[in-house]
């Protein structure tokens, strides 16, 4: 009865993000259908020249880093309520004493 450890492969595109064309996938399919919405109200194909700069730019900056999107959407769903700065303006925490009590917090 020896014990033997369980494996299980791992397979690398699933913690990947998942990409359209070099851009992050959700983005990519903003993009392309806010272009598209566009381009069939105002009936130009112009539009879609901006769409394409719009993609080129999206793909510059998930090159530079890929999780730049997820950290923005969390960012404004939770930017009003973590500041990391301490402000004089901020009431002393009631923290126990030794754990950093009469700190700002």
């Amino acid at each position: 009865m020896d014990y033997e450890p369980r494996v299980t492969a791992v397979h690398k595109s699933l913690l990947e993000t998942k990409t359209f064309m070099g851009v992050e996938a959700r983005m990519a399919i903003l993009n392309w259908t806010m272009v598209a919405a566009i381009t069939m109200a105002i009936e130009s194909v112009v539009v879609l020249l901006s769409g394409v700069v719009m993609h080129m730019l999206l793909r510059w900056l998930t090159k530079k880093d890929i999780h730049l999107m997820a950290i923005y959407r969390r960012f404004n769903l939770l930017g009003h309520v973590y500041d990391p700065w301490p402000h004089a303006r901020i009431k002393m925490n009631g923290r126990p004493k030794g754990f950093g009590r009469g700190m700002l917090c």
